[in-house]
């Protein structure tokens, strides 16, 4: 049966979802956990399901008038940016926030992943979750909004000091949050050559993180290949070197960390039965138990001895898992596939506007708790923004009209 684009953006936010899954599962499948790549498979399957029964019944919605005016609009994106711009001007100057030449400093791998601890370890709690949102949300969707309301000076504005930002956090993620929204919204606007400049600063400024984060990289040339002068072909090798990792990264340790989480619940660490959560924790009366950090701390005592602090962040279902045991992981699914029905609705309007403002969470499930990623990641706020630029749809025909 033929499949339009036009069914395929509709439907964008499941898609995404199921993307996501068989990326894990094939990440999974890497490690020969059967359990794990059955659990995926259990979890496309139910999320793929209950879309269709959500999708299957018509809901009809009367027309929404605008939530804002156009002047209120256009203010709120502006209140947006500069927000943003405050945040990060406040880490900057208040707590050290530019780390670049303590970076460019480091000497080894060690002394760089302290560097980049740093940057949010000491924050107070109020701004590490100022940073989160700020990183994830702000910059990303002030962009967006500020493309699409024609306010193009104040786009490149936050852009710019996005981009300064991702960098300063070191973490080779933030320049792609930050762009491929905008790339999004460049594509659908068919201006292919900006979006193919995003694209291509976005990968060189992942390419720099990277070889700023591996000294014995950025080092390996004048060692090794000074003797022969070949520093063209070090540089390359250098290179190949860090795009493999990075490949590998990205393709493949996403469901090699949920495979890790399937082997240690229940064999070495008891479901929590709600203990996981920090809303609920409370509710059944048990201390917080951050599966995350526990996780690395067993994984990883060596890192731990010489003063690193991680996580072992996995896929947004597996905390669910981890807590509930299979329910949960089927309890996941269809919340998932309700989330993914909801943005399709909400968005039905302003199809342009599902991608841009919805991908970059969409993707990050595959090493994140659905729950944060709503709340302290920005989500549910990037959401709320979109809907009050825009008012939401006016009905679900609007939403699979010409399908």
């Amino acid at each position: 049966m033929h499949v339009s684009m036009k069914t395929l953006l509709t439907h964008s936010p499941l898609v995404l979802m199921l993307v996501v899954t068989a990326w894990l599962t094939l990440g999974a499948a890497t490690t020969e956990h059967s359990v794990a790549v059955l659990g995926m498979l259990i979890f496309g399957i139910v999320l793929a399901g209950t879309y269709a029964i959500l999708n299957a019944f018509p809901v009809k919605l009367s027309r929404a008038r605008p939530l804002l005016t156009s002047n209120l609009a256009d203010a709120l994106v502006w209140l947006v940016g500069f927000t943003a711009i405050a945040v990060s001007l406040i880490h900057y100057v208040w707590f050290d926030g530019f780390t670049l030449l303590s970076a460019g400093k480091a000497d080894d791998i060690v002394t760089f992943a302290l560097v980049r601890q740093n940057t949010t370890a000491s924050l107070p709690t109020w701004m590490m979750y100022a940073n989160q949102i700020t990183s994830r949300c702000l910059f990303p969707i002030a962009a967006v909004l500020a493309l699409w309301r024609g306010k193009y000076a104040l786009a490149i504005c936050v852009l710019a000091f996005g981009l300064l930002y991702s960098v300063c956090l070191l973490q080779k993620s933030g320049p792609i949050l930050l762009l491929l929204p905008t790339i999004l919204l460049l594509i659908f606007k068919r201006n292919y050559l900006v979006a193919g400049a995003g694209v291509t600063a976005a990968l060189a400024t992942v390419l720099a993180l990277g070889f700023l984060g591996n000294p014995e990289i950025r080092t390996a040339q004048s060692v090794d290949y000074a003797d022969t002068g070949s520093i063209v072909t070090g540089s390359l090798n250098n290179a190949s070197r860090l795009s493999n990792s990075l490949l590998f990264r990205v393709a493949i340790v996403p469901g090699e960390v949920a495979s890790e989480w399937f082997s240690v619940f229940p064999e070495k660490r008891s479901f929590g039965y709600g203990c996981g959560y920090r809303f609920l924790a409370p509710l059944v009366d048990c201390e917080f138990q951050n599966y995350a950090r526990i996780i690395y701390d067993d994984f990883y005592r060596a890192e731990v001895s010489k003063g690193l602090q991680g996580t072992v962040n996995a896929a947004s279902m597996m905390t669910a898992y981890a807590n509930f045991g299979w329910p949960g992981l089927i309890g996941s699914a269809v919340l998932h596939a309700l989330i993914a029905w909801v943005l399709m609705m909400m968005f039905a309007r302003t199809p342009e506007l599902l991608l841009p403002i919805n991908a970059t969470y969409i993707f990050l499930l595959s090493s994140g708790d659905l729950f944060t990623m709503l709340l302290s990641g920005g989500w549910g706020l990037a959401i709320l923004l979109g809907a009050y630029a825009y008012a939401p749809t006016a009905s679900r025909e609007a939403a699979i009209a010409a399908v």
